[in-house]
């Protein structure tokens, strides 16, 4: 018997386990493990999927519901991790013909290499003119916290009216860019996340992380990006855009006549779950329409489907794949609350939930159409896309951010928790991606 192998990352060793361990019947049953590492540098131990072999053939089944992550920095000398256990979960794979064991690859991805120069002059934007004000200081905090566990960052602070701040001064943009040889974009909404920022920043040349000006534009509009899922043949829920220049008893009268009701009505360019609202009557509607279209340009109502909301996070050229899905996180909100309100999201009021409750087709589902839409909207680095997926009607696109938040209680952050990246692996690997024009 060979060791599975594929190019990329290497199987750092293969476990025997008996197949007693897994069940016949089609449930998941779970069992421990002890590893012996060996000394490197800081490594993440990925667990990639569970392999029968039988007459030198491998069969591979990936470990539902998603693989496991386990980072260890080892000290000098052979180290038995006697006191640190991880829980997997398998899918059982046996036959009563295909042998009596399971082998367990556990795959090394050994990234220790990709680091950053100390003197690199790293600028953080946040703030912004934007709804989105407050969460923006929270995730520019976030990015800077774990940047000077080794950097010396730059905060470039812009305040609510669009002033430029470094070292608590008002500077113009051009002045600040001077000092700074990359850009961490943590901006949210208006400003940092429709291309506005990313003109800027590519018009004095300075490398930025996220993506650039014409997807960041596209992806921030949802109705444009509900279009492109359309197009290459994604579900979404049934929408109508209405803009404020239109008639809005017109436009009351189409969206009863054309969608299903309860409807969902929010803007059509924001994000963090601001001015949504749920319409049961025509009067409910007006009221919300009305509302949105105070604050901004555009508002969506759409179908409301009931069922559970997943968001699912991607990035670019990781663990040797050019686009690196991550599970689906469930986002739970009280039942009181049909719809996920911006108050809800950022309080312990909406727990985000792994392992998550769908079934598997749906979870792979939800993380190809991620993958799809952030190609398609030509998304860079990262980013992640929201859904609902419907116990009787599957799995609804609802939209795409190209900034996603970074606190500490963000998707993002339970995401790269859930597969073993460090928000400082996150930050890095976003830098670079930045520095190689990718």
């Amino acid at each position: 018997m060979r060791p599975y192998s594929h190019s990329g990352p290497r199987v750092f060793f293969v476990q025997k386990i008996p197949r007693q361990l897994c069940c016949e019947d089609g449930r998941q049953d779970c069992f421990y493990y002890e590893s012996f590492i060996y000394p490197q540098p800081t490594l993440t131990v990925c667990v990639e999927g569970v392999a029968l072999y039988m007459e030198e053939t491998c069969y591979l089944r990936t470990i539902s519901p998603t693989p496991l992550s386990l980072t260890l920095t080892p000290p000098k000398g052979i180290v038995r991790e006697g006191v640190r256990f991880l829980r997997l979960n398998l899918v059982p794979i046996a036959r009563k013909h295909h042998g009596d064991f399971f082998y367990l690859c556990v795959v090394v991805y050994n990234e220790s290499m990709n680091t950053l120069a100390p003197s690199l002059r790293i600028g953080v934007l946040r703030g912004g003119p934007s709804p989105e004000y407050d969460i923006s200081l929270a995730s520019g905090a976030h990015v800077l916290k774990h940047l000077s566990e080794i950097h010396r960052p730059i905060d470039i602070y812009i305040s609510r009216d669009g002033i430029w701040h470094m070292h608590g001064t008002a500077k113009s943009p051009e002045r600040i860019l001077k000092h700074v040889d990359v850009i961490f974009n943590a901006l949210h909404g208006t400003y940092g996340e429709d291309g506005s920022v990313q003109q800027l920043l590519t018009h004095y040349g300075v490398p930025f992380t996220g993506s650039s000006r014409v997807p960041s534009a596209i992806s921030m509009n949802k109705a444009l990006t509900k279009d492109r899922a359309k197009m290459i043949g994604i579900k979404t829920p049934l929408h109508v855009v209405v803009r404020k220049e239109d008639s809005l008893v017109d436009k009351i009268r189409e969206i009863f006549s054309s969608i299903p009701h309860p409807l969902v009505v929010k803007p059509a360019s924001s994000g963090s779950s601001l001015g949504v609202y749920l319409a049961n009557t025509r009067a409910d509607l007006a009221t919300a329409l009305e509302t949105v279209l105070s604050m901004y340009e555009s508002a969506i109502a759409e179908e409301y489907i009931e069922g559970a909301e997943m968001s699912c996070v991607v990035l670019d050229n990781f663990r040797g794949s050019d686009m690196y899905s991550m599970p689906p996180i469930e986002i739970r909100y009280p039942k009181q609350m049909p719809v996920l309100t911006h108050i809800v999201r950022y309080t312990d009021d909406a727990p985000l939930v792994y392992p998550h409750t769908l079934r598997q087709p749906d979870a792979q589902e939800v993380e190809d159409i991620t993958k799809q839409m952030h190609e398609s909207l030509g998304l860079s680095h990262y980013s992640n896309s929201d859904f609902i997926v419907s116990p009787r009607r599957g799995v609804y696109y609802l939209e795409s951010n190209s900034q996603p938040k970074f606190g500490e209680k963000s998707v993002l952050a339970k995401s790269l928790e859930t597969v073993g990246i460090s928000m400082e692996e996150f930050i890095t690997q976003n830098l670079l991606l930045a520095l190689r024009g990718k």
